[in-house]
């Protein structure tokens, strides 16, 4: 069985991983927040916003501001592709 594509691809894994994680760590408090508690703890957009003493619209702003910059951190990574729309 040949396992170099299986290594290979964990490294890319581990690495777009790394990536993500230090890209969260440099959002902003509010969007870190949002991002952590909708993606990484389950909780919906009104209890991320209960939690954060903010409003539903704020949280939903805060994950849009988010992901784009997330996206454009892993892009300038080059861990995704460019996409056009």
């Amino acid at each position: 069985a040949d396992t170099v594509p299986d290594a290979e691809a964990g490294l890319v894994s581990a690495e777009r991983k790394r990536a993500l994680e230090a890209a969260i760590a440099g959002l902003p408090e509010r969007q870190r927040a949002a991002i952590q508690l909708t993606y990484g703890s389950g909780l919906a957009n009104a209890e991320v916003a209960d939690a954060l003493g903010t409003t539903i619209e704020a949280v939903e702003a805060a994950l849009t501001r988010g992901r784009a910059a997330l996206k454009a951190a892993m892009r300038s990574r080059g861990l995704i592709e460019e996409t056009t729309r």
